[in-house]
């Protein structure tokens, strides 16, 4: 917008005087001593101009004058551009020529570019002036000698703007004016953005100049679009700038955009910049371990770097993804000795290529335990050093003694170094480990004490015999170099008693057997003496029979019999002998057979015996187990009356199976019944009797077995014994089959002639109030076609 102001332009004196309307018989004059030299002329109907070379005074509109030798007033005339002059009550009206006025100048310019205007008027257009105004802002410029007026214009604001012209006339032309229309066209700004290229991670900033016409710096925002996002670059006087996101690594296109202003055109540019890639860090930390133990190798790269870094150990890649910038890797199985680890990474979009090394040591197991078991050395006796290491060592151990060195291999972590016989004395004992793979070498040193040897040697050896055949137990004693020692005692223990028998020269004893015959474990011992340690052996003595046979088990009344074979103590068979069988307290004599056999019938009642056999030779007699197996297996019953309950009994042929279909004798009561078995061998009979306890026989194949049989009543009352007037109820319960309590029936009492019926509650009680007088009643329950009697003696 142009602000309202007045140029003033030439070395003269130029005078505006504002004139305010009036009529010339209104004006009262005053004295002025001043000469216009008819050099006046009216400007827009408002200024009275005139040029004073002398003092240059301005003049109103009451100002007094000489103009043309008359003393007058000058006055505006409204309606032309003359000049009144009003003397001695007379007006005297100054006409003026119109000029020809040509101006030339550019119908466009842009914005910054200077106007030239060129205004032609007469030659003798001056004295005067030219006022060029643009909207609130004038030019006055001198006309030269030519009649021409020449400006250059600057500062006009884009858009159409309206130059106003004006000759200002003189004392021959009179005032003229013209409108020139010219278009100020924006001008194209130059917008420059300069973003400098950084590594990864640094700070990323966008500056920004713009500059207009003549390179005048600008003012606005301008607005940097990079990967999709804007940032606003505030521009002022040329110079902006502003800080962006940080990128990963790489190459970035930018465009910029100015929407522009009042006298600028927008404008938008393109440009690039890069990211660059920057080196990574690479930390390895790995400790020292011990074989068997794990190596965890640790890499450490920077924080945001991704991928894989690949570990070389031992010939060996591993290749492991990195974690927030570090990678674990745990590698076990490790030799022991000094290892490199090389590890590479090949780098991200944001960060070259790296690689690193170092080295570990992976140490052999020193803090190990190798416990050496060093045993009781006794004189001339061989003699076993355990040495006890971790399971997995291996080599071996060398146990040095008196200058002699022994070895052994090492089996799960054990090695056993036998040492021969050392005479009685001290020895220094120096235990070896050879060391492996694994685990360091390891010595250990001690002492040992070899004292004299109280051992003995006990021979004892098990015995088998035939009863009675003469063998004896015979044991030898010796030192621990086999000599006999002679007259001492040594034990015997068998069948629960000891016997005490002394060593002859050879350093030997026995004892004779005389024992049943079965096996026997007998305890030969020796107690020890200031000179010999003790010594205890168990041995097995077998005294096999002369009566040979096995236990029976039979039918009833089959024909299986019991045979038995009798020997002398040799064993030989006694043929065509005498011999005695003993069983239920019986005697029996049966001569053997040409083989030393004899047998026997049992045709005794189902039940277990013992049998007794004799032999008249040896002497020997011997028990047996007879089992005889009964027809007819069964067990007692107890149930409720009338409920579906039967007795039964499964029924064996003598041969032992099951005897189907085969008639079976009841007898129950004093009544006989005969049923049928069943294809499983089993035969029933229901038992219909009234409660109480009875015996049931049961017969088959000439057996006889009985059982009792409990019928319980289903109609349950006891005798009543009662106070007169106490109160006492006489209470019948029922029952039904499986002896449950049956609610809601109806129970019959008579007492003393009178019938009651009552009905039976919850728990199948049926009560009745005896209100009878002092005296002994008997009382009739009657329920489900069943009675019973009792007593009550009311006092």
């Amino acid at each position: 917008m142009l602000k309202s102001k007045i140029l003033i332009i030439s070395t003269m004196i130029l005078f505006i005087l504002s004139i305010s309307a009036v009529n010339a018989e209104n004006v009262t004059s005053s004295m002025v001593n001043d000469t216009v030299n008819n050099e006046f002329h009216v400007i827009d109907g408002k200024y009275l101009e005139y040029n004073n070379s002398e003092n240059g005074k301005n003049l109103n509109d009451t100002s007094n004058v000489l103009y043309d030798g008359k003393d007058g007033s000058v006055l505006e005339n409204k309606n032309s551009n003359d000049a009144i002059f009003k003397y001695g009550g007379n007006n005297t009206v100054v006409s003026k020529e119109k000029p020809k006025m040509n101006v030339i100048a550019e119908d466009s310019i842009i914005f910054g570019e200077n106007l030239t205007v060129k205004v032609e008027l007469p030659k003798d257009a001056n004295p005067s002036w030219v006022l060029m105004s643009v909207g609130e802002i004038y030019y006055y410029v001198k006309i030269d000698d030519e009649g021409v007026s020449l400006w250059n214009m600057t500062g006009l604001e884009a858009g159409i703007q309206y130059i106003k012209i004006g000759y200002r006339g003189n004392n021959k032309y009179e005032a003229v004016e013209v409108f020139h229309t010219v278009n100020v066209i924006k001008a194209n700004p130059n917008l420059n953005v300069f973003i400098k290229d950084v590594n990864y991670g640094e700070n990323l900033t966008i500056y920004a100049t713009l500059n207009g016409v003549n390179n005048t710096n600008l003012t606005g925002n301008v607005i940097v679009t990079i990967n999709n996002k804007n940032y606003s670059v505030v521009v002022i006087n040329g110079k902006g700038n502003v800080s962006a996101d940080k990128l990963p690594a790489g190459l970035y296109n930018f465009s910029a955009t100015w929407a522009g202003n009042d006298n600028y055109n927008g404008t938008n540019i393109s440009g690039g910049f890069k990211i660059n890639k920057i080196n990574s860090t690479i930390a390895i930390n790995v400790e020292d371990i011990k074989v068997g133990e794990n190596a965890t190798i640790i890499v450490n790269l920077d924080s945001d770097a991704t991928g894989n870094v690949t570990i070389t150990l031992d010939n060996q890649n591993y290749t492991v993804a990195i974690n927030e910038g570090q990678t674990i890797k745990v590698i076990g199985g490790l030799k022991a000795g000094t290892y490199d680890v090389f590890v590479k990474y090949i780098g991200d979009n944001n960060y070259n290529s790296a690689q690193n090394t170092t080295k570990f040591t992976v140490l052999k197991i020193s803090d190990y335990n190798m416990d050496v078991t060093v045993p009781e050395f006794k004189e001339g006796v061989n003699s076993t050093v355990g040495v006890d290491l971790p399971k997995d060592a291996e080599g071996t151990v060398t146990v040095e003694i008196d200058g002699k060195k022994y070895t052994a291999n090492i089996i799960n972590g054990t090695a056993k170094v036998n040492i021969p016989g050392l005479g009685v004395g001290d020895y220094n004992i120096t235990t070896t480990y050879s060391g492996d793979a694994k685990y360091v070498s390891m010595t250990k040193k001690g002492n040992i004490t070899v004292i004299p040897n109280m051992d003995v040697n006990l021979y004892v050896d098990d015995v088998v015999m035939i009863y009675h055949d003469g063998t004896r137990l015979v044991a030898k004693l010796t030192d621990y170099q086999g000599r006999p020692i002679v007259n001492d005692i040594i034990y015997f223990t068998i069948n629960g008693k000891t016997y005490a028998k002394t060593t002859d020269d050879n350093g030997t004893v026995s004892m004779g057997l005389n024992l049943d015959s079965k096996v026997y474990t007998a305890t030969v011992s020796y107690n020890e003496s200031e000179v010999y340690s003790k010594i205890s052996k168990n041995v097995t003595v077998t005294i096999n029979p002369t009566v040979i046979s096995e236990d029976l088990v039979k039918m009833y009344q089959n024909d299986t019999r019991f045979y038995v074979k009798f020997t002398d103590s040799t064993g030989k068979a006694l043929a065509n002998t005498t011999v005695k069988f003993n069983i239920h307290g019986v005697f029996y004599t049966k001569k053997t057979d040409k083989d030393g056999v004899a047998d026997l019938g049992i045709m005794l009642r189902p039940g277990e015996y013992i049998l007794t056999a004799y032999n008249p030779v040896t002497g020997e007699e011997k028990g047996f187990n007879i089992t005889v197996k009964s027809l007819i297996v069964q067990s007692d019953l107890t149930k409720y009356y009338l409920n579906a309950s039967k007795f039964q009994a499964t029924i064996y042929d003598k041969n032992g199976s099951l005897a189907v279909g085969k008639n079976v004798t009841f007898n129950i009561n004093g009544v006989f019944y005969t049923k049928t078995t069943d294809s499983n061998g089993v035969v029933s009979l229901a038992i219909n009797l009234r409660p109480g306890e009875y015996i049931i026989t049961t017969m088959y194949e000439g057996l006889a077995v009985g059982n009792n049989i409990v019928v319980l009543p289903t109609l349950v009352t006891r005798d009543l014994n009662m106070t007169y007037g106490d109160g006492s109820n006489f209470t019948a319960q029922t029952l039904d089959g499986q002896g449950k309590p049956l609610a809601n029936q109806n129970v019959t009492f008579n007492i003393n002639g009178v019938f009651y019926n009552k009905v039976t509650n919850d728990n199948g009680v049926a009560s009745l109030t005896m209100r009878l007088m002092s005296g002994k009643y008997i009382i009739t329950s009657y329920w489900n076609d069943f009675q019973t009697g009792n007593t009550i003696i009311i006092s």
